[in-house]
């Protein structure tokens, strides 16, 4: 259980596959006409709708990834177009029933009632679950009772074991899967290519294809949709796909760790001063050229009522010269009053494929050079980064944290002598206020959304103030957008799809 608190720690920022079929022929829908007796202009003719949307991706689908590893767009995709699960997070943090509602036969006895599919099917998933999810560990059995599933624990669960549960796609088999339980049906149509059938009047099938080559297929013009190309991120896109391309909020968020036990960060006023001289939405802009998706906290939408706190650079600027940290020999950096200059350290890892992340550290120097702060940035590969920040020879760090499906966050701000938080609290921070809030919340009887999402509303309250670390934005996933797509009916329900899986 350790490590895969640990695993959430995602260093490594991202990857490429198929063979393209003939173009379908699009269903062809009546011109819209108009008799008036005055001259008119002619009326545009609708572009028809699609039958079959064509999407390219360039990365092996893992329906099934391991928490460990940072889901990616297309897969998430994936899930919602092919699965349900029992809950999904509504937008004020709770969890509500999608295709199951649920019930406590006590403390520690989960009973789950099937709103569509057979039990069997259901128990299967399960079943998959309790196997394959590190959190499965703590369950002792998955049986049913008539109608119902029972999912008896070993003891009172981890509220996030449940959230987990309960958010686990309902679908038997790892990619590419026999059965489904989503909106789509799925068979193959050659070794790389599938076709998801709808279950549903109004919405398209789609031919799905796993691309060696995205460029080709997308310049002859045999895709509709591409995800999950990485290899393009920091590469501007040909002109002709230039207003079809646009960066969707991926599942990595970019976080700032401060390591509280080392001088000069471990000052809560130094910590506080380089956080407010941050305005995240120009950093995301001039790193990324988009709009940014800012976090405030490491939670779903919804839970955690609040907001970090907004960039102020006299306010920062107020802090440091309080601390002791001025500019007293008038060459625009801080000193102390030994004459030791305002230096710290940031450690980032180094991309396999986006320039635009490693821009980050540039951008963030010239931030904190405007506040008089020296900053001096290394650039490390990611298991070297994971090295240095479970050392004590750190100060700051800029790494991606996968966004969690549930607000738990004990691991990293709990007590060394616990063993969920052995080694994974990285910044050192010993709030014992937090301790006492996280580790209630994480175990709240029955898991109650209003009475947890409460407790880390004030959780991150402390954490705002304290800024051990602290939530940036969503770093973008690279999407492109057919034109027949994108102006036709089928981008509205791509768009619904999108929001369902998390990437809006």
């Amino acid at each position: 259980m350790q490590r895969f608190f640990l695993l959430m720690l995602c260093l490594l920022l991202l990857g490429c596959r198929t063979a393209p079929s003939p173009r379908p022929t699009p269903t062809a829908s009546p011109v819209v006409g108009s008799i008036t007796p005055t001259p008119t202009r002619p009326t545009a003719t609708p572009i028809p709708p699609l039958a079959v949307v064509r999407i390219g991706i360039t990365e092996t689908p893992a329906l099934f990834p391991t928490i460990w590893d940072a889901p990616r767009a297309a897969d998430v995709l994936l899930r919602t177009w092919l699965a349900t699960t029992a809950a999904r997070r509504a937008d004020d943090g709770r969890l509500m029933p999608e295709s199951a509602t649920w019930a406590w036969d006590d403390d520690r006895t989960l009973r789950l009632m099937p709103i569509q599919g057979d039990v069997a099917f259901w128990q299967d998933a399960l079943t998959a679950w309790q196997t394959r999810h590190p959190y499965g560990s703590l369950v002792q059995e998955v049986r049913t009772e008539g109608a119902s599933l029972i999912v008896e624990w070993t003891r009172p669960p981890l509220c996030a074991a449940v959230s987990t549960l309960l958010q686990w796609p309902l679908l038997a088999e790892s990619w590419p899967p026999t059965r489904t339980s989503g909106a789509f049906t799925i068979t193959s149509e050659r070794a790389t290519t599938w076709r998801l059938v709808a279950r549903q009047p109004n919405q398209p099938d789609i031919q799905l294809m796993l691309l060696d080559d995205p460029v080709k297929a997308w310049t002859r013009g045999d895709l509709d949709l591409l995800l999950g190309d990485t290899w393009l991120y920091g590469q501007i896109p040909p002109p002709a796909l230039r207003a079809n391309a646009q960066d969707v909020p991926g599942f990595l968020v970019a976080m700032l760790l401060f390591n509280t036990q080392r001088t000069p960060v471990d000052d809560v006023a130094v910590r506080r001063a380089l956080w407010l001289a941050l305005d995240r939405d120009t950093l995301y802009r001039d790193a990324y050229e988009s709009a940014p998706f800012l976090l405030d906290a490491l939670a779903p939408r919804g839970v955690v009522d609040g907001r970090a706190l907004a960039p102020d650079q006299q306010a920062a600027a107020m802090l440091l010269d309080e601390a002791g940290w001025r500019d007293r020999d008038g060459d625009g950096m801080r000193e102390n009053a030994d004459g030791a200059p305002l230096r710290v350290q940031l450690v980032l890892p180094l991309s396999a494929t986006d320039a635009r992340w490693e821009r980050l550290g540039t951008l963030l120097r010239r931030a904190w050079a405007r506040l008089g702060v020296a900053t001096d940035v290394l650039y490390r590969r990611p298991i070297t980064v994971e090295e240095k920040l479970h050392s004590e020879t750190w100060q700051v760090a800029l790494v991606p944290f996968v966004l969690p499906s549930d607000a738990d966050i004990f691991p990293l701000v709990g007590p060394d002598t616990d063993p969920r938080a052995a080694d994974l609290n990285l910044t050192r921070y010993t709030n014992a206020d937090v301790q006492n809030l996280a580790a209630e919340a994480a175990s709240v009887p029955q898991c109650d959304d209003a009475q947890r999402n409460a407790l880390y509303t004030t959780i991150w309250s402390y954490l705002w103030r304290d800024v051990p670390f602290a939530t940036l934005f969503r770093l973008p996933e690279r999407l492109f957008v057919a034109e027949r797509v994108r102006t036709s009916a089928t981008r509205a329900w791509f768009d619904e799809a999108r929001c369902r899986a998390g990437l809006c």
